[in-house]
């Protein structure tokens, strides 16, 4: 089975939408790195019992890579750097969840597995795990999450 990668991005926005179980129901166990759980827990939010209350959940573990020998953009944040340094360690079986363009451009071009918020959003909705992936998009923008209902209508285009 992949080890799921998850960045902050997308932790830090479920948790704003209270919908942080579905990575458990879509995965069963998901990763982060100390970077992804140091930035989550970093400032006080109005999110943050059910961050903490994600930190202590059986299925989220806190995994850290060993050796950081492939060179990065120096753009990256830290969560992000190692996350994609993490997956490159069980690459090809990881899949990385995260959201911001230049972690996925680099992620990709290491040939990693990628995967962001809308197409798991997609993914739920076809799984009857959520009743409309765009209500929840509509919900995570509201809570400031930059995030485009144009992908989904992409995604959805290449499913049909």
């Amino acid at each position: 089975m992949a080890r799921i990668i998850v960045d902050a991005g997308p932790l830090i926005a479920f948790a704003r939408v209270q919908e942080v179980d579905l990575f458990h129901h879509l995965f069963g166990e998901i990763c982060i790195t100390p970077s992804v759980q140091q930035e989550c827990m970093a400032k006080p939010c109005a999110e943050q019992e059910i961050l903490d209350q994600m930190m202590q959940a059986a299925w989220l573990h806190v995994c850290s890579a060993t050796e950081h020998k492939q060179a990065l953009s120096l753009s990256l944040g830290n969560g992000e750097r190692d996350s994609i340094h993490l997956a490159l360690e069980n690459s090809p079986d990881s899949l990385l969840i995260m959201d911001d363009f230049l972690a996925r451009k680099q992620a990709i071009r290491l040939e990693l597995a990628v995967m962001g918020t809308v197409r798991l959003l997609y993914i739920a909705e076809q799984r009857d795990l959520i009743s409309s992936a765009e209500m929840v998009i509509s919900n995570m923008r509201k809570h400031g999450y930059r995030i485009s209902t144009e992908i989904l209508g992409k995604i959805r285009s290449e499913h049909h």
